[in-house]
């Protein structure tokens, strides 16, 4: 879903069973992505569905286009690579293996109606990279959690997990 202040009407159509729905999702950000050339930040927003690798790899077209996504609770994340040890053979490609029940600090207070726990991971959705996982949770210990997947670093961006601004 893509939200402005810009009217862009050739976007929506319905889905026809030549193409999936994620290549349906892709091809109408490819046509409304020339409207917002001009834009400093474009962000999707997408839940779980739709946060897969033949979708999400779209933001690497575009310099101002990046993506939150609701991901799977089970997805996999890795911890960041470690630095090389200067001992011979190939440097790893990332860290251990997260797991969102042990491996996320959540905060002090409740934000809202949620703890929340963030940190960088590598994730294999986003084509390899470096993205921010966010683990929203109803209880610090056995509550219900949520994974969100955003991929873009500025210092000065806003954005909002359930409904309260965070800064980064």
């Amino acid at each position: 879903m893509i939200m402005t202040n810009t009217n862009v009407n050739n976007a929506c159509r319905m889905w026809k069973k030549k193409e999936s729905k994620l290549e349906l999702a892709a091809t109408m950000i490819r046509k409304v992505m020339p409207e917002f050339q001009s834009r400093e930040h474009v962000i999707i927003l997408c839940d779980s569905w739709y946060t897969k690798q033949n979708l999400v790899c779209i933001v690497n077209e575009y310099p101002n286009l990046d993506l939150i996504g609701n991901a799977r609770i089970d997805s996999v994340m890795y911890d960041l690579a470690p630095a090389h040890t200067g001992r011979r053979g190939r440097p790893a490609k990332h860290g251990k293996r997260l797991s969102v029940e042990t491996d996320f600090t959540f905060s002090g207070e409740k934000i809202g109606d949620y703890y929340t726990g963030v940190r960088r991971v590598f994730t294999r959705i986003f084509g390899n990279q470096e993205v921010l996982a966010y683990v929203t949770a109803t209880e610090k210990e056995h509550g219900k959690k949520r994974l969100f997947s955003v991929r873009f670093f500025q210092k000065n961006c806003r954005f909002s997990v359930h409904g309260r601004k965070k800064h980064h």
